[in-house]
């Protein structure tokens, strides 16, 4: 799928990957963390840290190679 779509996905409550990422690198809308308690993209990386606030880089955001985490 293309990254608008993986966004819309994510909007939806589920985690989306990028097929070329190995192991568990995935990202997720996390809970409110901020000042303005918004939700967050949250990155799991392939060590299992999280990091919020996740933002895609111009190569992610061209790439059509997106897939839902649970398929």
């Amino acid at each position: 799928m293309t990254f608008s779509e993986a966004l819309e996905s994510l909007k939806r409550g589920n985690p989306v990957a990028r097929s070329d990422w190995s192991g568990t690198h995935q990202i997720f809308v996390g809970p409110p963390h901020t000042p303005y308690h918004e939700p967050v993209i949250v990155e799991m990386g392939e060590d299992g840290r999280l990091r919020a606030g996740w933002a895609p880089s111009q190569h992610d955001m061209l790439q059509a190679q997106w897939k839902n985490w649970f398929e």
